[in-house]
């Protein structure tokens, strides 16, 4: 018989305690949020309104669920006749729209995954931001509860309420936790797990999938800029995790889009993260017309907490933390650019514009990529509100804010 120490048996209690807790608020808010006949398509009058994106994620997987299984896997022949579309196209979730699928025979006629798949992003979205923390290296139960309401009271994941794909920021975070646990430890189960979570964000969205790639992808530049020969091995396994995924993305029929105009109208305004949009003047900041798309606003708790955090380190403080996660830094410091786009705007001022190359097309709505940016900032926060405050203190600021 295995016998653990006593501080270790206290870490798991309180492991399970806190992603329980976790658990228990996205169920609450969920709950809160949702009517079960919504969640679970049983009143076919709760529909989403035509015309939004949520309308077109429920034609796409009617159309989806009732035809015969063909390949490439999401074809679908009954839609976009003669030839059909990938129901990937109609920005819906595959993932789930594959799981309704091979359950048709056991679900209504008229069934759609949409407010469930909004259900499971409320209800994961605490998990993973525990998940994040956790990794991050702070395993208090109090600091954790914090930021597991910090990250469901997210001005962005409700404001991308019509369409279900991009509330999936969960996923976003449990990458997060990822990178912080390969850079810590570069256990090769932990590089499988990131691949399987970069799979699993193609088969969600692409944009989130853009976003996990990133934050991975930094683990290898960190340990390598840290010197650690773990860095080669952690880079091959990231590195066939995405061509694995490019594979089977062009064996699913993904890859035939074409791209349109968009990139630099879609983008984040510099003003964005600290404009609070409908409460001082009753609409965005955008300059283009399309910069809702780059709402990023961070809400007044989590401006103060950064404030805080930045407050209590000193200036070799900062300098050792940017080196110590440099390639969390430049990858962050990446998608900012891309979410800014090649015409930056502050306000209703362009400061900045430049020729856009055709390989960025692609990204039409780039404004959404500052969204691991956001999530960084908090984990990053709480850490270090956590560790130069005093614990109660602390505490009482991350509960406050």
């Amino acid at each position: 018989m295995t016998i653990y120490p006593k501080s270790q048996i206290t870490e798991r209690r309180t492991a399970v305690v806190t992603y329980l807790l976790a658990l228990l608020m996205g169920l609450a808010i969920t709950a809160y949020m949702f009517p079960r006949r919504a969640i679970f398509a049983t009143d076919i009058r709760i529909r989403p309104v035509f015309g939004m994106d949520a309308a077109m994620n429920v034609v796409g997987q009617r159309y989806f669920t009732k035809d015969s299984w063909r390949w490439p896997l999401f074809l679908t022949k009954t839609l976009v006749t003669p030839e059909g579309t990938n129901v990937a196209y109609t920005d819906g979730v595959p993932l789930i729209e594959l799981v309704v699928k091979l359950f048709r025979h056991f679900l209504p006629p008229d069934f759609h995954s949409v407010y469930l798949w909004l259900a499971i992003c409320w209800i994961a979205q605490p998990m993973a931001a525990v998940f994040a923390l956790r990794s991050a290296g702070e395993r208090r139960l109090l600091p954790n509860l914090a930021v597991a309401l910090i990250a469901i009271s997210m001005p962005t994941l409700p404001f991308r309420f019509v369409h279900s794909a991009l509330c999936s920021h969960f996923v976003i975070l449990i990458a997060l936790g990822l990178y912080f646990r390969i850079t810590r430890s570069a256990k090769m189960a932990t590089v499988i797990g990131a691949d399987a979570v970069i799979l699993a964000a193609l088969l969600i969205n692409p944009y989130i999938m853009y976003m996990v790639i990133s934050v991975l992808a930094a683990a290898p530049l960190t340990l390598l800029i840290r010197r650690d020969r773990t860095w080669i091995s952690v880079a091959a396994g990231i590195a066939g995790g995405v061509a694995i995924t490019g594979v089977i993305a062009l064996v699913l029929g993904y890859g035939r889009t074409i791209p349109m105009s968009g990139f630099g109208v879609y983008s984040m305004n510099l003003l964005s993260p600290i404009y609070p949009t409908l409460a001082f003047s009753g609409g965005f900041v955008d300059a283009t017309g399309g910069q809702y798309e780059g709402f990023q606003y961070l809400g007044v708790g989590v401006i103060l907490l950064l404030l805080v955090a930045d407050f209590c380190l000193s200036l070799p403080e900062r300098l050792t933390l940017l080196r110590r996660h440099a390639g969390l830094v430049l990858a962050c410091v990446g998608l900012t650019l891309l979410a800014l786009s090649t015409k930056i705007y502050a306000g209703h001022r362009l400061v900045l514009d430049l020729p856009t190359p055709s390989w960025l097309l692609q990204l039409r709505g780039s404004g959404r990529l500052f969204w691991p940016i956001a999530y960084t900032l908090v984990i990053i926060g709480v850490v270090i509100v956590c560790r130069k405050l005093p614990a109660r203190w602390a505490v009482v600021v991350l509960l406050l804010f």
